[in-house]
């Protein structure tokens, strides 16, 4: 019998080279990074949600193969799930009190 142990980590997104994720069968390790004020304007929404928190809603999103990264907005507890994510914060678009919250893991 084997234990599924989990690493999990969400940072302050700095757009640089992440930790190489080293897995095997009794571990699974979870990189997250979130930019607040920033948001993701994209076509690859796949699904609204409604989460209490960035945390809930980027949970929901890891339990979701195809979900790279999320925009929540607390204002109205909106979670957008989105099958893609961005490789440099250009791609960001700035929005007082939205999070952008981006997975990798394995």
């Amino acid at each position: 019998m084997s234990l599924l142990s989990c690493i999990f980590i969400i940072t302050e997104c700095g757009f640089r080279a992440g930790p190489r994720v080293q897995c095997n069968s009794t571990e699974r390790s979870v990189y997250g990074c979130k930019k607040a004020n920033h948001r993701f304007i994209s076509t690859s929404v796949f699904s609204f949600q409604t989460k209490r928190s960035a945390l809930e809603c980027f949970l929901y999103c890891l339990n979701i193969p195809k979900c790279e990264s999320v925009n929540f907005s607390p204002e109205n507890n909106l979670c957008q799930l989105l099958t893609q994510s961005v490789d440099d914060e250009n791609q960001l678009t700035a929005h007082f009190g939205h999070h952008f919250l981006s997975t990798n893991f394995c």
